[in-house]
């Protein structure tokens, strides 16, 4: 416990200056290492890290996705996708039958699934400005809910066979805790800043973004269940890697950033 939380002040001493004070090409710089890193997390875990042919042209696409979001128009970006999903599968050509389908398929989905959560972080930074921090609120803040009510009233589990310590009671109240932060946050907003908000889609996306961030979580459990490790990565002691930091981020920003450009919620 006692490594968890130093690493967890010191993670939090050099992050919270990125987010807050530094300008939008070194908050994409930081999330594209950031996005790239976990691409070798996910390709480590697959086993496919080793298959140089495959793993490190994903590895630049990951990379340079987050960077992309001032200087390559929205189109371009998917067919970029596209022709990365095409090297994939033709990697299982040129490298005479080392690939298999397996591998080409399950890097390409897990890296794409990270990478583009991570440019969805920068375009609600790019797009939103405050807005963006909705992202750690519903990730990070309805997580800690869910974690004290479920140690509180914890009866029940969740999911078992993935996750053992997820309880329903907990689930649930980290989703309520999202329901309340939201409208908490866009107060604090609009004491401070020339921002309006609605406060009941405020809410609505607050619940939704807490339960979409435990499902992220869950499914980066599973993955790891799948493939019997503890975790994704060693960079943050006690923690584990950018996956097992960032999972509930991954379902939650590609959310955020489709609603709030198609709902007028912070305007």
């Amino acid at each position: 416990m006692k490594q968890r939380v130093i690493t967890a002040v010191i993670a939090l001493l050099v992050f919270i200056p990125i987010i807050f004070f530094s300008n939008d090409l070194i908050f994409r710089l930081c999330f594209a290492v950031i996005s790239a890193v976990s691409a070798i997390e996910l390709l480590q875990c697959t086993g496919a890290a080793r298959k140089l042919l495959l793993s490190v042209p994903l590895i630049l696409f990951a990379f340079c996705m987050p960077m992309t979001v001032y200087f390559v128009p929205e189109n371009v970006k998917w067919y970029i996708a596209v022709a990365v999903m095409f090297y994939c599968m033709v990697t299982m050509v040129l490298s005479n039958g080392n690939i298999t389908s397996q591998d080409a398929g399950t890097s390409f989905t897990g890296v794409c699934f990270c990478t583009f959560a991570y440019h969805c972080v920068a375009v609600l930074r790019e797009e939103y400005s405050w807005g963006f921090l909705l992202i750690f609120l519903a990730a990070w803040g309805s997580d800690t809910f869910a974690y004290f009510v479920g140690r509180a009233f914890g009866k029940h589990k969740l999911i078992p066979r993935i996750s053992p310590k997820k309880t329903v009671e907990g689930a649930i109240g980290g989703a309520l805790a999202g329901m309340l932060l939201y409208p908490l946050f866009g107060l604090i907003l609009t004491s401070v800043t020339d921002y309006s908000v609605n406060y009941i889609l405020l809410a609505i996306l607050g619940f939704l973004a807490a339960i979409v961030s435990q499902i992220g979580d869950l499914i980066m459990s599973a993955i790891k269940r799948n493939y019997e490790i503890k975790d994704f990565g060693k960079i943050f002691p006690g923690h584990g890697g950018f996956l097992d930091r960032f999972d509930s981020i991954l379902t939650v920003a590609p959310l955020l950033c489709l609603a709030l450009s198609v709902f007028e919620i912070i305007y």
